[in-house]
């Protein structure tokens, strides 16, 4: 009988080998920026307001599940180094009308060399698009890292692409938005 309490205690006293699930949100050091095109020279604009969260499961210090992922951006928080595109970029995709650009996570795959798909809701500019976010995994401590680009067309969200000096300079359809997320709990 002692033999059978001393193997429950070692049961429920011993490291599991599968951490449970732990919530993470995004940590301070987590960048995106929309890297795009025109007629007249390439473009990257920075976003400086990111929020989310997520749930994860670890084994063995790698990520085994996403369970759930949000990830939101205030769309006036797009920051070019000129104002004038900023202002642009707002009107384009409706900044004042919808003001978060979000993805929420509906399912998700792992892939071969920390490789992941991410299956879910893309919102911009009130439209919303079922797509598959390709990124690569790692773990640093307790922080979830994922890194990835992502193409989208304007057109797909119903933006016309802008345009400048009466239409001589024009936007590119195609864009990426190249994030790197780091959750931490």
């Amino acid at each position: 009988m002692k033999a059978l309490y001393f193997y429950l205690a070692c049961l429920l006293f011993s490291p599991p080998l599968i951490n449970a699930q732990q919530a993470y949100k995004i940590g301070k050091n987590t960048t995106t920026s929309v890297l795009g095109t025109s007629t007249l020279h390439d473009w990257e604009s920075e976003v400086e307001n990111i929020s989310g969260t997520a749930s994860f499961t670890l084994e063995e210090g790698s990520l085994k599940t996403i369970e759930s992922l949000e990830v939101s951006f205030l769309a006036k928080s797009i920051k070019s180094d000129k104002s004038r595109m900023d202002n642009i970029t707002y009107d384009a995709i409706k900044a004042d009308d919808f003001p978060k650009i979000t993805f929420n996570l509906k399912r998700f795959e792992a892939g071969t060399d920390n490789t992941v798909t991410a299956y879910g809701t893309l919102s911009i500019a009130g439209e919303k698009q079922e797509v598959a976010i390709e990124g690569t995994t790692s773990l640093q401590n307790n922080t979830v890292i994922i890194d990835g680009i992502h193409p989208i067309k304007l057109t797909n969200y119903g933006i016309e692409p802008p345009t400048a000096m009466f239409g001589t300079i024009k936007v590119g359809d195609d864009l990426r938005i190249k994030f790197h997320l780091e959750f931490t709990r």
